[in-house]
């Protein structure tokens, strides 16, 4: 949300991998004033972890269309959102899905409880909350 510009985060659920970059003409620029490298904007959920990544998850719900493993929430400047995903030329699909509702969760095989966070768009309204094992529901009038 620098430089008065939209920023586009992508998710991709298999990967584990999270990226930001200006929503402009498809740009590689990342949504920091400190740094030009686009590997600056990334979160690899795998490599953050290290040793056992594997038996970490993430999911969204609702999730990706078939055929498709990202999506894709645009941050404007003035904190509104949009929650999109990316057709098969990685060009964002026109409209908002599922009533502008993501939910991110982040589970590890060993614990009892996963994160939760959930981006409501227009708003650009950003809410972090739990689960417990097994439970599909999120709370969020707890943060994790």
């Amino acid at each position: 949300m620098t430089h008065g510009l939209t920023c586009r985060i992508v998710i991709d659920e298999n990967s584990k991998q999270l990226f930001s970059r200006m929503d402009v003409d498809n740009s590689n620029t990342p949504c920091s004033i400190d740094s030009s490298n686009p590997n600056d904007s990334s979160f690899d959920l795998s490599k953050s972890f290290g040793d056992g990544s594997e038996k970490v998850a993430l999911s969204l719900n609702p999730p990706p269309e078939k055929g498709h493993t990202t999506r894709v929430i645009r941050l404007q400047h003035q904190g509104f959102s949009q929650d999109n995903q990316l057709n098969a030329l990685g060009e964002l699909k026109d409209g908002n899905i599922n009533d502008g509702v993501l939910e991110l969760k982040i589970q590890h095989e060993d614990l009892d409880q996963q994160r939760c966070i959930r981006i409501l768009s227009p708003i650009g309204m950003i809410r972090d909350g739990r689960a417990e094992k097994g439970r599909s529901d999120c709370d969020y009038d707890k943060s994790f």
